[in-house]
């Protein structure tokens, strides 16, 4: 309770790379640690390790395929088995050079029960799982709809999952609109049967050009949302944020955690990150309730086509006939490359090398409008 040391333990071997990944205390006071072992696959496979109080070893189970597998979240069921998830490349539409959503229950003793597989052609993002009240099981993670420079630039969702007691998928749910580096980090379920997930996402509205923010979204038991917020806390264009995990608080508020990674013109290194909300996701009092069905501004504007050979037309979303008249484009660094006043609502961009770029709407009075990822291949 002090903090002192009572033991320490080691587990695997120096002929294979073993690492651990999450660990739970179970019921008998022992812990259930998972890992990824490379003993049996070059790549790694799946690790289950059984301890009792004092960390000496009851059982363990290794197992995978050919190729990767990536484990990421444990947690341990009313049942004294085990709810685990991570990314493989065994099975599922994206294998074997990326990784497809696997989630797995075993027993009380390591065995698989079942296995059951999620995801597209694209690299998905497994990071959370967790079994809920009524019995069944939560994930959270991301999920990749396009993968538009070949690698590098995905286009994901936060994903949530729920299944019931014995595997079967109840709902899947995306939140917000899809971006590189979006995911859910951490899923949790609250007591009234509602959740909370916390990750990061990419951000291109009228202030960035590709900054990382974190990200919080409520959701109802049938996956609906109730609240979709977003946070920062540096300014520059192209700094990151990463809220890594979430918990209730007494008051119905939450604290999170996670890292904040400055890059020019913000200085520094990385740190950690906390905040401390109230219940409606605000860091001060009565700032307003994000939903995500308001989160469309009247200065939105669409790009297409996207990807492009250099001639994009730019048309405002909400009113086609209110003109989008000038625009910035910057490199995925931040770097403004190119400024350019539209003819006939199109912008030559065919003078630019091929890649992904970032296209900010101003008008003549240099106020800044909205901002779009676009890609140019020509």
């Amino acid at each position: 309770a002090l903090g002192d040391t009572l033991w320490t333990k080691t587990y695997g071997d120096t002929l294979a790379f073993q690492t651990g990944r999450n660990i739970k205390q179970t019921a008998d006071g022992g812990f259930i640690l998972l890992g990824q072992n490379t003993k049996n696959n070059a790549t790694g496979d799946y690790w289950l390790v059984k301890t009792d109080s004092m960390g000496n070893i009851e059982w363990e189970k290794i197992w995978g395929g050919f190729f990767e597998n990536s484990p990421t979240s444990i947690d341990v069921c009313t049942d004294g088995g085990y709810i685990i998830t991570g990314g493989t490349k065994n099975t599922g539409p994206g294998t074997p050079s990326l990784a497809n959503i696997e989630i797995i229950k075993t027993d009380s003793l390591g065995n698989v029960e079942f296995s059951k597989i999620f995801g597209g052609i694209f690299e998905d993002a497994a990071w959370s799982i967790t079994q809920t009240q009524d019995g069944g099981y939560l994930f959270g993670g991301g999920l990749t709809i396009a993968d538009p420079c070949g690698g590098g630039c995905e286009e994901s969702f936060p994903y949530a999952i729920k299944l019931d007691s014995i595997g079967d998928t109840l709902w899947t749910k995306t939140y917000g609109a899809s971006e590189d580096q979006t995911t859910f980090r951490k899923v949790r379920e609250l007591s009234d049967g509602s959740f909370i997930g916390v990750g990061q996402i990419f951000q291109t509205d009228m202030a960035t050009f590709g900054r990382v923010e974190g990200l919080l979204v409520k959701f109802a038991a049938n996956g609906d949302s109730l609240l979709y917020k977003t946070y920062l806390k540096l300014n520059g264009p192209i700094s990151n944020h990463d809220i890594k995990d979430v918990q209730p608080t007494i008051d119905g508020g939450f604290i999170c955690t996670g890292v904040v990674f400055p890059k020019p013109p913000d200085t520094g290194t990385q740190d950690l990150w906390l905040m401390k909300l109230d219940s409606n996701g605000c860091v001060n009092l009565g700032c307003t309730v994000g939903l995500e069905e308001n989160l469309s501004k009247r200065d939105e504007f669409m790009v297409y086509p996207n990807p492009s050979n250099g001639i994009f037309t730019i048309k405002n979303k909400i009113n086609s006939s209110a003109e989008i008249l000038n625009i910035e484009i910057y490199n995925v660094f931040g770097v403004k490359v190119l400024e350019q006043r539209l003819v006939n609502s199109q912008a030559n961009l065919s003078n630019l090398p091929n890649g992904v770029y970032f296209i900010r709407g101003i008008n003549d009075s240099r106020s800044y409008t909205h901002a779009e990822k676009l890609i140019l291949q020509k």
